[in-house]
Formats: structure tokens, sequence, C-alpha cells
């Protein structure tokens, strides 16, 4: 990320903090705060990893979770934990069971080494669905009662809405973390991501999404780019999700999947492609991120479309106000060209102490709709009004977390006149930036 302001890195990172992270939150939220962001990549009935994969998949790669898919208790995991401690998901089926040896929770014991949730069954359809997944969420939750319990959404039968389904896990069936997957590229792809935002929020749930790293067998020239790996990764972040799950990592040759990751599928021996690398580096940037995004409350996602009739459905533009944010008065895209479109996406946050941070993101990438399929870099502009400001509130800076080496810079602002100010940001395609005003009070971090 570019940035063209002054910089002064002389700023407080001190993250110590008297708050209790778990103080009136839920059970799940309680583990995403006390806990790095889950990132992991599924693993789909592959043969048991020796040493160096799983190390590509934890070192290299950068996830920090095993994932596994409903064959994976109890013989894929122990092929997994003969070389790593790391925490470890697995699926199991609507009614509990592994799918390898038909017991519930593959006849692991309770609080396990490294467990930390069980995702039940995947994609319910309807109410007769999640009827059936909650036999397997009583069954998990009778076997082992601090197991987190994840429902994974996909795409609903027609006339059944998405938040209806979320709603029933959340409340009737008192569920830890909503899940949700959606592979377009496209405008399309904000509606559920907000859907299940607003369900998670309102019941105080973490929400997690797996992203897309997957084509079908035979289309494998249906790679996702660069950018559009960065957009998928980084909208995300946007709208508050603090899991994320590359789906899919590597996959047995019995399924009709294929893996970006990998020249070919079922095969740990396989030759990586560029695809890795790009999620790699992504991964470590959205667990930097995610140091703060997971001691966050989202507050409100807006949308600047490049011209009206662009509005994706799901989203909401952008006005002074939004998320609670009291001193934005104009957010552009700036120095476009005469036939060039640009969208911008901004999230907003609060932490526990009422510190308000924004996280704006340049969401063109390659496979975007039209006409929004570029890969170029944007400029973007914030403007200020600080006249309402305590006079606590250094007002000549913002603080900006660094995206790679989770540093926090002081950003000096360009006065604009009495009281008023404006930063730039120049971002590449599908990247974004997180900032917070200069309140004096720590921009909060977990510790690395």
């Amino acid at each position: 990320t570019d940035t063209d302001t002054d910089t002064d890195t002389d700023t407080d990172t001190d993250t110590d903090t008297d708050t209790d992270p778990c103080e009136g939150v839920t059970h799940g939220m309680c583990w995403v705060r006390t806990h790095p962001m889950m990132i992991s990549g599924l693993v789909v009935q592959m043969p048991d990893p020796t040493s160096s994969d799983v190390q590509r998949y934890t070192d290299d790669f950068g996830a920090n979770t095993i994932h596994l898919w409903a064959t994976g208790l109890p013989d894929e995991l122990d092929g997994w934990q003969a070389h790593t401690e790391a925490d470890w998901i697995s699926w199991v089926r609507d009614d509990g069971t592994s799918a390898a040896n038909h017991s519930l929770i593959g006849d692991m014991p309770p609080a396990a080494p490294g467990r930390l949730a069980y995702q039940i069954g995947d994609e319910p359809r309807n109410m007769d669905d999640m009827h059936e997944l909650g036999v397997g969420v009583d069954a998990v939750r009778v076997a082992d009662p601090e197991a987190l319990v994840v429902v994974n959404f996909g795409n609903p039968d027609d006339g059944v809405a998405r938040d209806t389904l979320a709603e029933h896990f959340a409340s009737e069936m008192a569920g830890d973390i909503i899940s949700y997957d959606y592979y377009s590229p496209n405008y399309s792809s904000y509606e559920p991501m907000e859907v299940y935002r607003e369900v998670a929020l309102d019941h105080g749930l973490p929400y997690w999404r797996y992203l897309n790293s997957f084509s079908y067998a035979g289309e494998t020239d249906q790679w996702p780019e660069e950018s559009d790996l960065r957009w998928d990764a980084m909208k995300g972040l946007v709208y508050g999700y603090t899991g994320h799950t590359w789906f899919v990592y590597q996959v047995n040759l019995a399924h009709s999947l294929t893996s970006a990751f990998f020249s070919s599928w079922g095969s740990w021996d396989a030759v990586t492609q560029a695809q890795f690398d790009i999620a790699a580096g992504l991964n470590r940037e959205m667990a930097q991120l995610g140091r703060t995004i997971t001691l966050l409350t989202s507050t409100d996602v807006r949308f600047i479309p490049s011209t009206s009739i662009y509005t994706p459905t799901g989203t909401r533009d952008w006005t002074p106000g939004a998320g609670g944010d009291p001193f934005i008065t104009s957010i552009e895209a700036i120095n476009l060209g005469a036939l060039e479109f640009q969208d911008v996406s901004i999230g907003f946050f609060q932490d526990d102490e009422g510190q308000r941070y924004t996280m704006l993101q340049n969401p063109t990438h390659a496979s975007a709709d039209w006409p929004i399929m570029v890969e170029d870099r944007a400029e973007f502009r914030i403007e200020f009004n600080f006249a309402s400001a305590a006079d606590s509130l250094d007002t000549s800076r913002i603080e900006v977390l660094d995206n790679v080496t989770g540093e926090i810079s002081a950003h000096v602002l360009t006065s604009t006149g009495a009281g008023t100010a404006a930063v730039e940001f120049t971002l590449d395609a599908g990247d974004a930036v997180l900032f917070k005003y200069a309140t004096g009070g720590e921009f909060v971090q977990q510790p690395e």
C-alpha cells in the first residue's frame, strides 16, 4: 500500500490494556478476541501429509489452523498432528458423525488437543435442513461442550431468505459462529456478506467465510487473478469477518474440484502455482490486520459506486455520519480519466474504548463486473472537519496500520482550512488500508 502523505513512525504502539476482552461477550467471540485470526485452507480427503507438507501449509502458506473435510476424523487429523500442534477444525455430517468412521465427532474425546471447532454439515438450503443440522449441533454439544459449533451457509432454496436460516441458527440453535460461502467475483457477492454480518452482529457472534481458490475439473483457465484474490481477502476484513478459509487448499482426485494453489490435485507432491504465493502473502497481511480487527466491532459498511446504476444489492451509499464517524465529510476517488470508473468500499469499526477506526478498500479487480474490470492502482481522498473535536484529539494526523509489518505510523494530514484537513491514499486493485484518529488512546492490537 502506498500512502501519499508525510509519515512519522514515532507513535505509541503499546497494546497493554486493562479491558477484559471476554467480558460480556459470547463464547465464540471470546475465542476470537483471545486468539490470532483464524486463517486456513480446506483440505479435502487427502492422504497423510509429510512433515514438509505440513510445514508448507503452516509456514509457507501462513495458515494457522488445520481445516479438514467430513472424513477428517480421526485418521486424517492424526496424520497432521504427527507434525504440528496447530489448532484444528473439522467438518462432520449433519448428525455430527464423521464420514470416515460414522462415529459422533469421529470418537474424538472432549477438548481433544488442538480442537477449535466442528462445522456441522454444509450449506443448509431450507428449514428442514436446519432441523436436520440441529440434531448434529445438539449431539456435538453433548460430546464436546466447549467446542465451537459452526454452520456454513450457501445459496438457499428459492423463496427462502438467507437471514431466516442464519437467524434460526443464532437464536434457536445457540450457534457459536456463522460462516458462509459465495464465490462470485461480481457485485452479487456483497449482498450475502452483509446479510450474515448483520445477523451475527445482532447476536454478538463472530462471522467467518470461505474464499475462492478453486475451479471445477476441466475449467482451470478460470483461476482467480492476483487482484481477485486480494479483493476477496480484503473485502472480508472491511466487513469485519474474523475467520477466513481458502476453498480449497488441496483436494482428493475423487472430487470434481481443483485447487488454484497446485499444478495438479490429489497429490502433496504437486508443484505450487503463482496463486499459492499470492495467497500466502495475503494470509500474512490478514494476520497482521486481524490483530486489530478481532478486537473491533463493525459499526457499518458503505459503498460509493462509480455510477448509481452499479450500486450492488445489499450495500448502502456512504453519507457523512455513517458508522457513527463524526469527522469524515468526503470520500472520493481522485485523478480519474474521462472514461475511468472507480468504486470505493468503506468499513467502520469501534473498539471497547469507543475509539473509531475506518478501513478503505479499492474494490477494483480483474474479474469484476463491467466496467470495473481493471487492475489499476487508484487514488483516494478523505476529507475531515474537526470543528467539533475534543481538545485532546490531535487533528494534525491519523494513525495507520501497515498491512505487512503490523506497525502503526502517524500520517500527517494536509490542512485545508480552519478545522478541516484531508488525507490521500494510493491503493492497488483490491487493496485496503486501516486507520484511526489520534485520540491518544492505543491502536488496539493482539500481541504477535
